[in-house]
């Protein structure tokens, strides 16, 4: 294993590391939605995110921001440590990469404005949370018992 396959290696694997990946692509997102938007009528109008209209109505971006930040930060750590060792180890790193590719997709919509963009990106989306379900309704499986037999 080369320097840069065992360093790959070890980041894959550093829960903390990993966990920055959607602080990363929410604030990259929220950037690129600032500053290609135009104006705060047209996030209102066009925005996806009820979470982010909701914090441009109130005045409210930057705590909201931050709690999201913190939040995907703590949910994505939690997850990966419990994961941690496990065959569920990589779908976790998958579904977060998911979460944080949609993100920062979600941020360059406002450049491309193209209903068929904005609606893949919506589409990622609900991948992401159908996904989430399926493997935690595994693990449940997996943990009550759907291996009896074996």
């Amino acid at each position: 294993m080369g320097a840069l396959s065992k360093k790959a290696h070890r980041i894959y694997h550093d829960a903390r590391t990993v966990s920055l990946l959607p602080v990363a692509a929410i604030a990259a997102d929220y950037t690129l939605t600032f500053l290609l938007a135009g104006s705060r009528e047209e996030i209102l109008r066009n925005e996806a995110s009820p979470l982010l209209r909701f914090a441009v109505a109130q005045d409210l971006v930057l705590a909201a921001v931050v709690a999201l930040m913190v939040f995907y930060y703590l949910a994505s750590f939690l997850v990966l440590k419990m994961l941690s060792g496990s065959d569920l180890y990589p779908v976790g790193v998958a579904l977060i990469s998911l979460v944080s590719l949609t993100h920062l997709l979600g941020g360059i919509s406002w450049y491309v404005r193209s209903p068929l963009y904005s609606d893949t990106v919506i589409g990622l989306s609900l991948i992401s949370v159908m996904v989430a379900v399926l493997i935690f309704g595994y693990a449940l499986y997996r943990g009550t018992g759907g291996r009896r037999g074996k």
